[in-house]
C-alpha cells in the first residue's frame, strides 16, 4: 500500500501526489496487477464520494474488467463528455475498455454506436469496422438513427465519401420507408 502512504495533497478537490516525481516512483514500485488493484479502490472510492465519469473513468480505464455494468455506464458516460469536448480519441479510448468489462444488451450495442461515432469523428478508419459489428448488433428501430448520426458524424469531420456511403444506407434501409409513413 505504498501509493496509499505516499505524501498526497488536495489537488481541485482531490487527492493527488504533491509532487510527479513522487508519484512516478511510487509507480514505478508497484507491479501491473498492483496498479490495477490500485485503480479500481481509487475508482471505488471516487464513486463513493460522488466524484463526476470524468473523474472515475481513468482508474476504471486501468483496472481489469469485472463484468460490472455501473464501470461500462461511467466509462460511456465519461466519453460521451470526452466527445463532447472535443476529444474523440479519448471517448474511443474508454468505450473500447468498456467493450472489455464486457457490456449487456441492450447496453452493448449503444456502446458500439458510441464507439463508431467516436472513431468516426477522430477520423480513424476503424469506425468502417465497427459499423459493420453494429449491422449485425443492432436491430431495424434501432441501426436507422444510428446511421443518421454516423453520417452526420462523418459530414462534420470531413469525410464526405463516408457520409455518403451511411445517409445513402440510411436512405435505402427498409424502416427508413415506415418511419416516413409514420410522419
Amino acid at each position: 500500500d505504498l501509493a496509499f502512504t505516499a505524501p498526497l495533497a488536495p489537488n481541485a478537490g482531490r487527492l493527488d501526489f504533491v509532487h510527479v516525481a513522487v508519484r512516478d516512483a511510487v509507480l514505478h514500485t508497484i507491479d501491473a496487477s498492483s496498479t490495477e488493484v490500485l485503480h479500481q479502490r481509487a475508482a471505488d472510492a471516487l464513486r463513493r464520494a460522488g466524484a463526476p465519469a470524468a473523474e472515475v473513468a481513468p482508474h476504471l480505464a486501468a483496472a481489469l474488467p469485472s463484468g460490472d455494468e455501473h464501470v461500462v455506464q461511467v466509462l460511456q458516460d465519461a466519453a460521451r463528455q470526452a466527445l463532447d469536448g472535443g476529444d474523440p480519441s479519448e471517448a474511443s479510448r474508454l468505450l473500447r475498455r468498456a467493450r472489455t468489462e464486457p457490456p449487456r444488451p441492450p447496453h452493448s450495442g449503444a456502446v458500439l454506436a458510441d464507439l463508431t461515432m467516436a472513431t468516426a469523428a477522430g477520423g480513424d478508419p476503424a469506425w468502417r469496422h465497427h459499423l459493420a459489428d453494429l449491422r449485425v448488433a443492432l436491430d431495424d428501430d434501432e441501426l436507422l438513427p444510428a446511421l443518421r448520426r454516423l453520417g452526420r458524424t462523418l459530414l462534420s469531420a470531413g469525410d464526405l465519401a463516408g457520409a455518403t456511403k451511411v445517409l445513402r444506407e440510411a436512405v435505402d434501409h427498409p424502416a427508413a420507408d415506415a418511419q416516413a409513413r409514420l410522419g
